[in-house]
């Protein structure tokens, strides 16, 4: 029983990943393709997100309570409600990420996005591959995509770099160029929660905390 309920409980939060993927995928689509109709959509999908959010929050806990589970099922719980709410946060991100994104458009300035669009193709694939991790347990995965944390932040501060040097030269950029790093900003904290569902996926699987470089048996 508890078993069968873990699984229905895997495929809800499967569900709610592909919803979270759906959003970034639409951000990076109605921003670089100038498609903004596809921002309406993300909205949606926030509703079902946070509707889904609360239903697996509900369950698992309900999971807890109802059959006391041990080892790596209770680990597994866990992570799913870590998980969950890590989620919720990263649907908040994209929201943000499609509100910048849609002052960018309505701005007469046109400028070029330098890196973002690289760090919109690597935060997304952080991501499809954390949940892939997740679905298939797969810890070595897990580590390659905490391995990748790094590039996001370099891609961050290059677009700073190079926002604040145009900001001199050229003031009248500056709206669109704030709104460009604050998408910077988002979606480095996209690639922080893609980490730490990494890190529990490494907890789900090995019972091993590896959150803050700590490292526990």
């Amino acid at each position: 029983m508890l078993e069968m309920k873990l699984t229905d409980l895997r495929k809800l939060i499967t569900e709610e990943s592909d919803y979270v993927t759906s959003m970034i995928s639409k951000a990076y689509e109605g921003l670089f393709e100038r498609n903004e109709e596809l921002f309406s959509e993300i909205y949606i999908l926030e509703d079902k997100l946070n509707a889904l959010e609360m239903k697996v929050e509900d369950d698992a806990i309900g999971l807890m309570a109802l059959h006391q589970p041990e080892a790596k099922n209770l680990r597994t719980i866990i992570m799913i409600i870590k998980m969950n709410n890590d989620l919720e946060r990263l649907g908040d991100h994209v929201v943000n990420i499609t509100k910048c994104a849609t002052r960018i458009l309505g701005s007469s300035v046109i400028i070029k996005y330098i890196d973002l669009p690289l760090m919109f193709k690597e935060t997304m694939k952080m991501l499809h591959d954390a949940i892939t991790a997740f679905v298939n347990q797969d810890t070595e995965l897990a580590g390659m995509v905490m391995g990748a944390d790094d590039l996001i932040d370099n891609l961050r501060d290059q677009i700073f770099r190079v926002n604040m040097s145009h900001m001199i030269s050229s003031p009248e950029t500056t709206p669109v160029r704030m709104q460009m790093n604050e998408i910077a900003s988002h979606l480095e904290r996209i690639a922080d929660l893609t980490t730490n569902i990494c890190e529990e996926v490494v907890f789900m699987v090995k019972g091993r905390v590896v959150k803050h470089n700590i490292a526990q048996e």
